[in-house]
């Protein structure tokens, strides 16, 4: 009897393996030499990349799936030992020929999907956070909306929650966004806009803009990638302006790619005032694919900071290593 169970037992874990369930995730270590000003440099070991993701799905009929994700995020260097579990995108929803709609803990389409604003940076983000970043966010209690791609065109939609957005901001008051995605590719060239609205729920009225568009060109072996960032902080009284815009190029030789970028950005403005904080980033790294799924690399940036911020300048220079599975 005992050897029937076994056998039974054994012959249903097949079925169990059919599941339509994966496991993937990429973690990366960099290690990073910086000068700042006249002080000493200074050597550093940094997460280049870390996620582990848990997905699934389960064919519905008619065209639909269910679908779901865990993802969480990891640091191989033992800094952060307090990243949560489900604390990157994390969702259940519905694909179909439509597209897909996921509920949860899901980033807006500036933070996936819409974005590459002249990506000059590669796996190490060093130093020089400009416009490129705002918006970015992964929003808690949020709907999400991706349409299938037609005649080259997508769009996403994704809305927080007003209630129990979980980002208080003020006593009985929350905050909460929305974000609109649209590309549009055409042959060689696709063009890419991203937008997010911030709303205070503790000042009537107050909302953070930000925008994104994006202009990138695969010409054979050659990448071209031209973007453009803005901001609008409000806080009721004033409100802050920033804008920046890059270029970035990459031309790939086989295993090896090598890239070079510049960004530009231009002094914020605070109530029409000039805070004298632009920067110029120059960026140059080489990529070698050592296989498939293992990449490792060289990197070095030049920021130059603002008019009042000369004793500001940076010079880093990084190598990195990059495995996913």
């Amino acid at each position: 009897m005992k050897k029937l169970i076994v056998l039974a037992t054994l012959a249903a874990l097949p079925a169990v393996a059919m599941a339509d369930v994966t496991i993937s995730g990429v973690v990366g270590v960099g290690i990073q030499n910086t000068k700042t000003g006249s002080a000493g440099s200074v050597n550093d070991m940094n997460r280049a990349a870390g996620e582990v993701k848990f997905a699934g799905s389960e064919d519905l009929g008619n065209g639909l799936k269910a679908v779901w994700q865990v993802a969480n995020r990891i640091d191989p260097t033992y800094d952060e030992k307090t990243n949560a579990w489900g604390g990157r995108d994390t969702f259940v929803g519905v694909k179909g020929s439509f597209g897909q709609v996921r509920f949860g803990n899901v980033s807006n389409p500036t933070n996936s999907g819409f974005s590459g604003n002249a990506d000059v940076f590669t796996v190490i983000g060093l130093h020089g956070d400009g416009s490129y970043k705002d918006g970015e966010a992964r929003l808690a209690h949020s709907i999400r909306f991706d349409s299938a791609e037609v005649a080259g065109l997508k769009v996403a939609i994704s809305q927080q929650l007003k209630e129990g957005s979980g980002q208080a901001v003020a006593a009985n008051a929350t905050s909460y966004s929305s974000g609109l995605g649209i590309s549009y590719a055409a042959g060689p060239v696709t063009l890419i806009y991203s937008g997010t609205s911030k709303k205070n729920g503790s000042v009537s009225g107050v909302t953070d803009k930000t925008n994104q568009f994006t202009a990138q060109a695969s010409l054979g072996d050659v990448g071209l990638n031209f973007g453009y960032g803005d901001a609008k902080a409000n806080t009721g009284a004033n409100q802050t302006k920033k804008r920046g815009y890059g270029i970035s190029a990459t031309y790939a030789m086989g295993a090896v790619t090598p890239m070079v970028g510049y960004w530009k950005q231009n002094d914020s403005k605070k109530a029409g005032v000039s805070q004298k904080d632009g920067f110029n980033v120059f960026s140059a790294s080489v990529d070698y694919a050592l296989s498939k799924r293992t990449n490792a690399g060289v990197e070095f940036q030049k920021q130059s900071e603002g008019k009042t911020g000369a004793n500001d300048k940076k010079r880093t220079a990084a190598v990195y290593l990059v495995h996913s599975f």
